[in-house]
């Protein structure tokens, strides 16, 4: 299992989990929402869990949307919460 922040990507992971893990990264830090960076990353496999907060449901969607439309990636655990 492999971990990391939306903030801080690997630079050239050796392994396919590094390398989804680095994809994922770079892909929530590229949809244009701050709230976004401190998502927490982890990648076990082709499966993702995303941790965190988010002030509304449309982000915690539009951060699970992002993260599905990746390739390589088989199933999603969304434990971000929304808090107003």
């Amino acid at each position: 299992m492999v971990s990391s922040t939306a903030s801080v990507g690997f630079r050239s992971g050796s392994t396919f989990e590094d390398r989804l893990a680095d994809e994922v990264a770079t892909a929530l830090r590229s949809a244009g929402y701050p709230e976004f960076q401190t998502l927490d990353v982890e990648v076990d496999g082709h499966d993702i869990s995303l941790h965190g907060r988010v002030p509304n449901f449309f982000l915690r969607q539009k951060a699970e949307y992002v993260v599905l439309g990746i390739p390589g990636v088989a199933s999603l655990q969304s434990d971000i919460q929304v808090v107003r």
